[in-house]
């Protein structure tokens, strides 16, 4: 496809060639002549060749996929041709606005190349166009690249659970988005102690999550982390706390009654609670039953002391 030239204007240097769209890579030769064409002489032929590189290549791997929030991507590419040693990206407009920056001629690392991922990306599917060349001077065809941005999932608890002491699970609500589907649960070791199990990357159940405590847990509030996770994306979510509590209220007793026989009321005191207890129940022995003593369920518990009904013909 070169075209022989014949007697065109001699201009200062360098002479500017036509090179075929289509050639080949090879070595092409010509001979070159000049001439002043006021007195038509004409110089010898002077042999030279001009030669067509082979653009290089990059065969691109599988496309990243980051999740959000997560600052640096690995974009793999399996074989070149032709060495290439630098390496060009230029981001779309789409991607400029999330703060993606194009990449001039950076050097080539052997792969992948590690891409920038501004923190602050939405979710989304980046484009951009990657090309290589070598020695500086022959650039490779663009090829298309896409970064995509994982959202991650967020779980937000519900209210703290609490629970009487000797129940054995505790309700904690809770709503998401970003499709978790696996949990992790991570009691502190106070909460070990007491019998407390993590739960470590199980199925999410739908609201509410039902947390195991243990039978034999003392009253108090008892701290955990919970996190989710999207196993399709891989996303982990931020750490949330949660506490699950365990209300077991405490009397202490002042000193026990002694009565007259014939008195029909005794006052039991009192000292301190804990659990903001309001009512309390009395279950009598078989021989104050016996003698007509009767049983107390849930009365208000006001201040100490506490006023027990004696019946009037108890024996002594």
């Amino acid at each position: 496809g070169f075209i022989n030239v014949t007697n065109q204007p001699l201009g200062v240097s360098p002479i500017t060639l036509v090179v075929p769209a289509g050639a080949a890579p090879a070595v092409y030769t010509a001979n070159l002549t000049i001439r002043n064409s006021t007195t038509t002489c004409s110089s010898a032929s002077i042999p030279f060749t001009i030669t067509v590189q082979a653009s290089p290549t990059i065969t691109m791997g599988a496309f990243p996929s980051v999740c959000q929030g997560t600052t640096t991507a690995n974009l793999t590419y399996t074989a070149t041709t032709q060495t290439p040693t630098e390496y060009s990206l230029d981001f779309d407009a789409v991607a400029e606005v999330q703060l993606f920056a194009d990449v001039t001629n950076a050097a080539l690392p052997v792969s992948p190349i590690g891409v920038t991922v501004p923190a602050g990306a939405a979710p989304g599917v980046y484009n951009a166009t990657l090309r290589v060349r070598n020695a500086g001077i022959c650039v490779s065809v663009s090829t298309p690249v896409t970064i995509t941005v994982n959202a991650s999932p967020v779980i937000t608890p519900g209210a703290n659970p609490s629970v009487c002491a000797g129940v054995t699970t505790a309700n904690l609500t809770y709503t998401s988005s970003g499709s978790p589907d696996r949990y992790t649960l991570n009691f502190d070791g106070a909460a070990e102690a007491q019998g407390f199990a993590d739960v470590n990357n199980v199925a999410l159940p739908a609201s509410p999550i039902v947390i195991t405590v243990p039978a034999g847990a003392v009253g108090g509030t008892y701290n955990a982390t919970l996190q989710v996770q999207n196993t399709t994306t891989g996303c982990i979510s931020t750490i949330q706390n949660i506490t699950v509590t365990i209300v077991q209220p405490t009397i202490t007793l002042g000193a026990f009654p002694s009565v007259c026989e014939g008195t029909t009321s005794a006052l039991l005191p009192y000292t301190a609670t804990t659990g903001s207890p309001d009512q309390f129940s009395i279950v009598y022995g078989a021989a104050a039953l016996a003698s007509g003593f009767i049983n107390v369920t849930n009365q208000p518990l006001g201040v100490s002391p506490i006023t027990l009904v004696v019946p009037a013909g108890a024996a002594p």
